[in-house]
């Protein structure tokens, strides 16, 4: 049937070029409309999370974004490095799988991969494996390509002397 047609290859040519040229208009405005989109929603959770101090913190200080206020930013503290994970809340904040990190140095616990208080209250990071240890500083490379860096945990002493 479709020989008896007897269609020009250029017009078939052309038909086909503009068809492609059209969805490929059709797909660029589909996505810009999705990426303004993506902007706007990015803009309104901007604006609804609480900011984070800036600067170094004390471990009493880091204790009050343990993510319980809700009008206050949640942070984390890997090797006295402190994070804003306030964006990942939903793991991090109030009720979330990883909340006991929150508003603490979560070193050790992140480094054994343990929710156990003990892991969690402990700093002490000098009986850790090599394993560990890689371990801890593959969850600081994620913090670092996903949440902010606001600053340094140091101690108490330091905050008083200044």
């Amino acid at each position: 049937m479709l020989s008896n047609l007897n269609l020009d290859p250029t017009a078939i040519f052309c038909f086909a070029l503009g068809t492609f040229i059209f969805l490929q208009w059709r797909r660029r405005k589909s996505m810009e409309a999705e990426a303004a989109e993506a902007k706007e929603r990015a803009a309104k959770i901007a604006r609804e999370t609480p900011s984070a101090p800036k600067g170094d913190l004390t471990a009493a200080e880091l204790a009050q974004y343990d993510g319980s206020d809700e009008n206050k930013p949640v942070l984390i503290s890997a090797r006295g490095r402190i994070f804003d994970v306030t964006r990942g809340k939903d793991f991090y904040g109030k009720g979330g799988p990883y909340n006991k990190f929150a508003g603490k140095d979560a070193s050790r616990a992140l480094a054994k991969m343990s929710l156990e208080d003990d892991d969690v209250r402990n700093p002490d990071l000098s009986d850790l494996s090599a394993s560990e240890i890689d371990t801890l500083d593959q969850w600081i490379l994620k913090f670092e390509m996903k949440y902010t860096e606001i600053g340094k945990l140091v101690p108490e002493e330091s905050k008083k002397s200044q």
